[in-house]
């Protein structure tokens, strides 16, 4: 979500944490847009 184009200018989302400390990350920040995949729907075969 950090690095989200869909999220960017949020900067005050991520005041306060450890990550936001780093001015590297918050240069970058909404820099890239993100692909998010979720396999909690994934149903293991025996």
């Amino acid at each position: 979500m950090l690095f989200s184009v869909k999220y960017a200018n949020w900067g005050d989302l991520f005041a306060g944490l450890k990550i936001w400390e780093n001015e590297t990350f918050r240069k970058l920040q909404g820099s890239w847009p993100l692909i998010s995949l979720s396999f909690s729907n994934v149903k293991a075969g025996d």
